[in-house]
């Protein structure tokens, strides 16, 4: 401190009075602060290291020697104080800037009006018979039932329904979606650390599919939110076709972002009440943007002007779209940017206003009107209406954020309390069941689940019988649209999932048809592919195909299954590893990897001339990907699994990459169905703990549902549900008159060479004339080369 503040001789930090260290820190002491506290601090991993760590800071603010037993040696540094709380604001300078701690400090002080409101339930409150914890997870088992039977009803009622929307509004719903996705500036990996504003622009006009030049302006890094905490991340782009300015706001991704979402109180706004966080993110907003904003609409406006076609000009359109947090400033910033506060720019009347808002925060909730007149008031509704006019949400399965407000959460732990002081179990029953209830015997945890939710329910019906509950001390809050579509879906759907039943699972060890999948042979319609063994390693030879929703793995053709994982609609992704390819895939299913030459380099390190062989412990081509599976609960559930497999050419590894394709997307034409549109008023009134309610909630996810709900617009695939039974795989089997995809015509054969084994076969010959070869004869004997091959090593 003494370093830090040379002027205040004090022994203490209360002289700070809040204010960062860095904030008072001189130029020369500036470097060597931060070279003792902030790369120190990352080196923390327990509290022996953490007690080394304050002693070379004593040591270095000028306190050579450090007295006392454990939890006594912070007195030498900060005398007459509690060190735990001297060790907090230590720490809390050395992380946080001023304005983060000021932010900070706000968001603490909302929460714990709540905690004491919600949770302890004031003064008078009974206390808790057992740990919130557990009535917390007895509610989450009885809400994903619920979740689960009204997910499936609604996909039954829909399933011979069109979707709400006309092509044309479904094309714009995923567009917008997708300019939402890029100021992520991510899919999958995260985003390279100290990555440019270049950088970050280059992969966010590359998720949207346009050139940088159409990003105008942008802020994407998150190094000016230390000192504007509330001032979220965008991008601005000019669509000169459309006539349109486009502004994207990035959802949570940063402390900083989820302080802005913290804090929760309402305070007054436009005639109402608004969230109290994601207000001030909106005026930072548009400090920061209102230039830009401004200056790129004139130029459409100017060019607009200058066209002289005798066909009707389009009107010019400011489009504002947002995800999760970015929805929630969105909503808030259209009625600013509609509303001539203190004189300040606003958008003219003749352009049109629009907002695409994707998993939209309840942020607003109207006033009662007092029935007199008031021009203030009036202006203020009309910026409200003019917002609502042209904004439309949308909000997939059970999402939790359109769904969390300060009032629905004090709902919630009212119905912990009815559980807690109505449903008589011990602690150590709970537990057992709770444990029976997520285990892996799918008998026993249904019976579990069946049995948890009717307790709950009876415990809830048991309260409402008694006295009335206490009215909420919280404003109910609703999205700021004019409409909004809830999607439903089963994200562990495949091709085979029938809407409405509950018997399906794609995780468990009966597939869709309810048969063994291992008791299966493998299907004459597949290819050879290279897959690693998970244990030692190893690429093997192995035939695929895809049959049932299902990718399946065999050691030859009509052999048993070895390995299958379901292909399902929202938790399967491909990583290609090696060299990218060609073709346009969907980019929420098939992802290139972040590093894609280092594959391809490490085989070219190895030679060309490597023959192909039937086991090898390197990746035997360039042609590398995963198939990975996310963990989604619910039903059909489906567990966490990867292949990484591995093709023999481009030609199969691109053949088999588009059936591949074609299953996830007959997945998500079964799973996905759009409902009427709702009122925001009449939606999310209640916070629900279902499965998936935090996964779902993924802008990809989005995506996903959304270009199924534009497929089903397009065509008549629309009313139908991917047809069952084996899915031949094309080009990959034999025609006449194409070449065998193990080898390419004209080009010679790569070797391997395989560790652990001498093996060194010489098939290159007789592949290379059975390549020429064309017809079911021919795959015969590549076959038999194979099956030969393979086993010679051990004779």
């Amino acid at each position: 401190a003494q370093v830090a503040c040379p002027a205040a001789r004090c022994d203490d930090l209360s002289c700070c009075h809040g204010v960062s260290i860095q904030s008072m820190a001189t130029e020369d002491c500036e470097s060597d602060i931060e070279m003792a506290s902030f790369s120190s601090l990352k080196k923390v991993r327990s509290a022996p290291d953490l007690e080394n760590l304050v002693k070379s800071l004593a040591v270095h603010f000028g306190r050579k020697q450090l007295i006392g037993q454990p939890f006594w040696w912070l007195d030498a540094v900060f005398p007459a104080h509690d060190p735990r709380v001297q060790l907090r604001r230590l720490v809390k300078d050395m992380a946080l800037t001023r304005e983060q701690q000021a932010v900070l400090d706000r968001a603490i002080n909302c929460n714990k009006r709540f905690w004491n409101l919600a949770v302890q339930g004031g003064e008078d409150a009974p206390p808790w018979s057992r740990h919130v914890v557990l009535n917390m997870a007895l509610l989450r088992v009885n809400h994903s039932i619920r979740a689960r039977d009204f997910c499936h009803r609604a996909l039954a009622n829909c399933c011979s329904t069109p979707p709400p929307l006309s092509k044309n509004a479904a094309a714009d719903a995923l567009r917008y979606c997708r300019w939402m996705a890029a100021s992520y500036c991510t899919r999958r990996d995260p985003l390279p650390p100290k990555s440019s504003e270049a950088e970050l622009v280059a992969r966010a006009a590359a998720i949207a599919d346009v050139p940088t030049t159409a990003i105008v302006a942008s802020e994407l890094t998150d190094s000016s939110q230390a000192k504007n905490p509330l001032c979220p991340r965008f991008l601005i782009a000019l669509d000169e076709e459309r006539c349109e300015v486009i502004l994207s706001v990035r959802g949570t991704a940063s402390f900083s972002d989820v302080l802005a979402d913290l804090i929760g109180d309402t305070i007054p706004f436009a005639g109402g009440f608004a969230h109290s966080g994601m207000l001030d993110a909106a005026r930072s907003l548009r400090d920061r943007c209102e230039e830009s904003l401004r200056l790129a609409l004139q130029q459409l406006l100017d060019q607009r002007e200058k066209l002289t076609s005798s066909g009707p000009r389009k009107r010019p359109r400011v489009v504002l779209t947002g995800h999760s947090l970015g929805a929630g400033v969105a909503q808030l910033l259209a009625i600013l940017l509609r509303s001539n506060d203190r004189g300040r720019w606003c958008i003219p009347q003749e352009v049109k206003l629009a907002m695409f808002l994707y998993a939209p925060p309840p942020v607003y909730s109207r006033a009662v009107s007092t029935g007199l007149p008031n021009s203030r008031g009036n202006s203020e509704r009309d910026a409200v209406e003019s917002a609502m006019e042209g904004a439309v949400g949308f909000a997939l399965n059970f999402d939790i954020i359109p769904r969390t407000s300060l009032h629905n959460g004090y709902n919630l732990f009212q119905q912990a309390r009815a559980v807690d002081a109505h449903l008589q179990w011990r602690k150590r029953d709970i537990a057992h069941r709770l444990r029976e209830s997520s285990g892996a015997h799918r008998g026993i945890a249904k019976t579990a689940q069946e049995t948890i939710d009717r307790a709950v329910r009876s415990a809830i019906a048991d309260a409402a019988k008694g006295a009335p509950a206490r009215p909420n001390p919280f404003k109910r809050q609703h999205a700021l649209a004019g409409w909004l579509y809830p999607i439903v879906g089963v994200a562990g759907g495949t091709s085979e999932f029938v809407p409405g039943s509950s018997s399906t699972s794609s995780s468990g060890s009966l597939d869709s048809t309810g048969e063994n999948p291992s008791a299966r042979s493998a299907n004459s319609s597949g290819c050879w592919l290279y897959k690693r063994s998970d244990h030692l390693r190893a690429w093997r030879r192995r035939y695929a195909w895809i049959e049932a929703g299902r990718l399946c793995i065999a050691h030859q053709r009509g052999t048993p299954i070895t390995r299958s994982m379901p292909l399902t609609a929202g938790a399967t992704t491909v990583l290609l590893r090696g060299a990218g390819s060609s073709l346009a895939y969907p980019a929420t299913i098939v992802v290139p990897s972040s590093s894609p030459d280092a594959v391809a380099d490490s085989f070219a390190a190895e030679g060309e001339g490597r023959m192909l062989a039937v086991k090898s412990m390197s990746p035997p081509t360039v042609w590398t990907f995963d198939v990975e599976n996310a963990a989604v609960g619910g039903e059909p559930g489906v567990e966490a699994c990867r292949l990484f497999l591995c093709a023999e050419s481009e030609a199969s590894r691109d053949e088999f990459l588009a059936e591949l394709v074609a299953s996830v997307e007959a997945a998500r034409l079964a799973s996905y169905r759009m409902q009427a549109a709702i009122e925001p008023e009449a939606f999310g009134t209640e916070a629900l703990l279902a499965d998936g309610c935090v996964d779902d909630h993924s802008i990809f996810r989005y995506e996903a549902a959304l270009e199924a709900i534009l497929e089903m617009t397009s065509g008549p695939r629309s009313a139908g549900v991917a047809s069952s039974g084996p899915r031949p795989l094309g080009t990959l089997t034999a025609q006449a008159g194409a070449p065998a995809t193990t080898v390419q015509r004209g080009q010679p054969l790569p070797a391997i060479k395989s560790k652990g084994t001498s093996m060194r076969v010489r098939e290159e010959c007789t592949v290379a004339a059975l390549a020429t070869q064309t017809g079911p004869a021919a795959l015969q004997a590549r076959d038999w080369v194979r099956l030969i091959l393979q086993w010679l090593p051990c004779v």
